[in-house]
């Protein structure tokens, strides 16, 4: 006993019996290629490697086309909005809007929305009352 313990094995570690084949080979896992096996087995052309390759001339100048993930963000600046004029008597009913910025309330939701239609409602509904000129016209 003393002599395993001054070669620093133990008994534990040496493998006999009837199950000691496992530990001379790795087990076969099975594997799942995410290649059909007609594509792998199919017959491959055989290119010449000592014919060089189609080499294009790239242009000098490229266009490129770059889309973030800040296109319709809130990280965005201000959008420009540029001056208006109003001409005639009445102010167009788009003005109401103005006020609505990306700091303040944009984008609208449903309830943004349906604020609006029941504002559109409700001048539609003033504009249409008699106009309010003696006591009997308040009673």
């Amino acid at each position: 006993m003393s002599r395993n313990i001054a070669h620093g094995t133990s008994s534990t570690t040496i493998v006999s019996g009837t199950d000691r084949y496992k530990y001379f080979k790795r087990p076969i896992m099975p594997r799942v290629s995410a290649v059909a096996p007609q594509i792998l087995l199919a017959p491959t052309t055989a290119e010449d490697p000592l014919v060089p390759t189609d080499n294009r001339v790239e242009a000098s100048v490229k266009d490129v086309e770059v889309q973030t993930a800040y296109r319709e963000s809130e990280a965005q600046t201000v959008p420009y909005t540029p001056n208006y004029i109003v001409t005639g008597t009445e102010a167009p009913e788009v003005l109401l809007l103005k006020d609505l910025t990306y700091e303040n309330g944009l984008p609208l939701g449903k309830k943004e929305v349906e604020m609006i239609e029941y504002a559109r409602a409700k001048r539609d509904m003033e504009s249409n009352l008699p106009p309010f000129t003696d006591e009997a016209s308040l009673i």
